[in-house]
């Protein structure tokens, strides 16, 4: 069976769950409604051998979640910040953390809590809060250093061309994925041997060596290689502030920390065993999932790069274009299908995508688009000498 979200993600997005084992009891919280199961909110449990820990899928009103992966399906995190109160479908006592707990996507506000940010705001899955703090660097063409809350639709970011470290390019944003300089964030904290820090949420993708395609940030461990340069990990942490950024550029990836830290545009659809591709449950590879969001962002990329809309640089309260917020109400939907119909629209998605990237490439890639040109021109004069 496929997994939760890939086919909605290749049919419209281009920006879960396995099950787990059982969470052990510790502290406990009693649920208001729609349950007065007594449910426990600890999950983590050792893995032999390794002195480290993993985290479970975790049911209603358990913590500590950090995306809707975390949760068990029907599901989703709600992000607390330390004083706020719990989830209004929750009851017993409020932590003195930040922890944040697992609740139905119908539990209702109460004053407090909720999406990320607080209020109450449920509207959108958490998962998809994937991207940069405002204070991550990028290199710019013509401008320097800048951070990435004062980057805009236009700029010329920088690249590496095929992920080679020794040829640089510059790319244009054409767009943000994410753009909220207010929404609150938890972000990763990447320490690296170069003394360099990488701010980056969990599910946002990144390059990794010994992988072909990027991998979400929170499967990283101290002692990984970065792509291009090679850059060790050394340490990870976490950090949550205001401020949530996500660049796209035409090949979906850009490089920070000096160019020493190649990253994707885009965060993971799919949070399972196998960071790098959507699998179907068997463990069937399907696609990368860097590749298959790339193929479903062609439409909005070619609209964006061709006509320079204002919708490209146009967000809703939650900091997303329209086109993927329309592509996370759409996920939702096909979510709920039986396996047969997401196998089908599958079928479907796969080719026309397929097709409309390869058309994409041809349009603006040098030589297309000068043939493209050349055969507009020819028209257009034609024309003209026949009247």
């Amino acid at each position: 069976m496929l997994q939760s979200k890939v086919v909605g993600a290749l049919l419209l997005l281009a920006l879960n769950g396995l099950s787990g084992a059982d969470a052990k009891l510790a502290g406990k919280v009693s649920v208001a409604k729609p349950s007065e199961e007594l449910l426990d909110e600890d999950f983590f449990d050792a893995v032999a051998g390794t002195g480290t820990q993993r985290k479970l899928t975790l049911g209603l009103c358990q913590s500590d979640c950090d995306s809707n992966s975390d949760c068990s399906s029907g599901l989703i995190c709600w992000q607390r910040r330390t004083g706020d109160p719990l989830p209004p479908c929750c009851s017993g006592s409020q932590p003195s953390d930040s922890r944040d707990f697992c609740v139905p996507s119908g539990c209702s506000s109460g004053g407090g809590g909720g999406g990320v940010g607080g209020g109450g705001d449920l509207s959108v899955d958490a998962a998809f809060i994937a991207c940069f703090s405002g204070e991550t660097v990028v290199e710019v063409f013509d401008r320097g250093s800048i951070a990435m809350k004062d980057l805009s639709i236009g700029d010329q970011i920088l690249s590496a061309v095929n992920g080679n470290p020794n040829k640089h390019h510059y790319q244009p944003v054409y767009s943000f994925a994410h753009y909220h300089p207010t929404r609150m964030a938890k972000f990763l904290v990447i320490h690296t041997d170069d003394d360099s820090d990488l701010e980056i949420t969990g599910d946002h993708l990144i390059f990794v060596e010994g992988k072909s395609n990027p991998v979400r940030a929170i499967s990283v461990r101290p002692g990984d290689r970065l792509a291009p340069s090679g850059t060790t990990v050394t340490a990870i942490g976490e950090t949550t502030k205001p401020g949530i950024y996500t660049p796209m550029t035409p090949d979906a990836t850009f490089l920070l920390n000096d160019g020493n830290v190649q990253v994707s545009s885009y965060s993971a659809i799919v949070q399972s065993a196998n960071e790098e591709y959507a699998t179907f449950r068997d463990g069937t590879k399907v696609i990368a999932q860097h590749t298959g969001i790339h193929m479903v962002l062609s439409p909005y990329r070619m609209w964006c790069r061709a006509t320079s809309s204002f919708k490209c640089d146009s967000y809703n309260e939650e900091g997303m274009p329209q086109y993927v917020a329309g592509g996370i109400s759409f996920l939702e939907k096909v979510d709920q299908q039986p396996q047969w119909f997401q196998a089908f629209l599958f079928l479907l998605a796969f080719p026309f995508f397929g097709t409309l990237i390869v058309l994409e490439s041809i349009i603006f890639n040098g030589p297309g688009l000068v043939l493209l040109m050349g055969l507009g021109a020819k028209v257009v004069f034609g024309k003209r000498a026949s009247s």
